[in-house]
C-alpha cells in the first residue's frame, strides 16, 4: 500500500511541475520521464491505462505516469467541485463571472 502511495504523490508531483504530460488523443498521452530523457506513452486499452515505463512493464500496476494522466483528467471535476464558493479580488465568483472561468483542455 505505501508504494502505491508514493506512486500516487509522484504523479501528482508530475502533474504540478507542469508541461510534463502531452495529449495525443482521448486514449494515448506522452508523460516525460523524470529520470531519463524520453517520453512514456500512456494509453487506454482494454478498460485499463497501461504505460511503456520499466516500473509499469515490471508489475502490471499503476505507475506514477498512470497517475499523472489520471489525476490530470479529474482536474475538471475537481476544480468544479472545490470552486463553486471561490473568490476573486473580495467577491463571490458567480456564473456570470464568464471573463474569468478557468477552461480545462486535456
Amino acid at each position: 500500500m505505501a508504494g502505491s502511495r508514493m506512486r500516487r504523490l509522484r504523479g501528482l508531483e508530475i502533474l504540478a511541475y507542469g508541461n510534463q504530460i502531452r495529449c495525443e488523443n482521448d486514449s494515448r498521452y506522452l508523460v516525460h520521464s523524470q529520470s531519463r530523457n524520453g517520453w512514456y506513452e500512456i494509453r487506454w486499452s482494454r478498460d485499463r491505462w497501461i504505460c511503456q515505463c520499466p516500473d509499469y512493464v515490471k508489475r502490471k500496476m499503476a505507475c506514477k505516469h498512470i497517475y499523472a494522466v489520471v489525476c490530470l483528467l479529474a482536474l475538471p471535476e475537481i476544480l468544479a467541485t472545490n470552486t463553486t464558493h471561490l473568490r476573486i479580488r473580495g467577491r463571490k465568483q458567480t456564473q456570470s463571472d464568464e471573463s474569468r472561468q478557468i477552461v480545462m483542455t486535456a
